[in-house]
């Protein structure tokens, strides 16, 4: 699973990206949800 993060509207691109393997949680590292974790469950849902 890829988050992207750090959005960058001038060149309309993200400058990071946070990847983790499948079944593996996916944390958001910044932002409004930051904490939020993207699990199997949800993903699978």
């Amino acid at each position: 699973m890829t988050v992207l993060t750090s959005p960058d509207p001038k060149k309309a691109k993200y400058a990071d990206e946070h990847r983790v393997p499948y079944a593996t949680d996916a944390v958001i590292p910044e932002g409004p949800a930051k904490g939020f974790a993207v699990r199997k469950a949800i993903v699978a849902s």
